[in-house]
């Protein structure tokens, strides 16, 4: 009985670090956030943004608490993101937040 224990033990350690890897490898890096950005950017002529400030933003949003999966979408994507239901409510004011402490940058 102790054997089977000690195998579903690290059986189950084993997928707990895997599906953390998994989690993990969604999180997008800030040049993947500022290339996105930029990409929005040029789309955008009323927009007007540095490279220093798409940095400053990716940082912020990185920082902002926002889960991996909406993070992703928006470096997929900026202007129409894939979002978590659980981030519908907060990405706006998110990017808001980043974008006015980013704004002399």
């Amino acid at each position: 009985m102790a054997r089977n224990m000690g195998r579903l033990g690290v059986t189950t350690l084993l997928l707990g670090g895997t599906l953390f890897l998994v989690s993990c490898a969604n999180r997008p890096t800030a040049g993947q956030l500022v290339d996105s950005i930029m990409q929005a950017d040029a789309a955008d002529d009323a927009i007007s943004l540095t490279e220093s400030q798409a940095g400053c933003i990716a940082d912020e949003l990185l920082d902002s608490g926002l889960g991996d999966a909406t993070l992703a979408g928006l470096a997929e994507d900026f202007d129409t993101p894939t979002v978590l239901a659980s981030d519908a409510d907060e990405i706006e004011q998110a990017v808001a937040d980043a974008a006015v402490a980013c704004a002399n940058s």
